[in-house]
């Protein structure tokens, strides 16, 4: 990951802080995250936990 990258991560930080109220805003951005997540692997992880990882649906706080 580079700097476009970094600042990306930070526009999906403020907009879901933003739009906290909004599922269907917080479902793209989630999407968004998995997919540029993907395109940097962990050197030397399981890809297959991380496969599984990532199809796991996250548990999100309502307070």
């Amino acid at each position: 990951m580079g700097s476009a990258e970094m600042e990306q991560i930070a526009v999906w930080s403020a907009e879901a802080i933003a739009r906290r109220e909004d599922p269907t805003a917080l479902a793209r951005i989630e999407a968004e995250v998995i997919k540029m997540a993907r395109a940097f692997p962990v050197p030397g992880a399981d890809a297959s936990a991380l496969a599984q990882a990532g199809d796991a649906q996250p548990s999100r706080s309502t307070t």
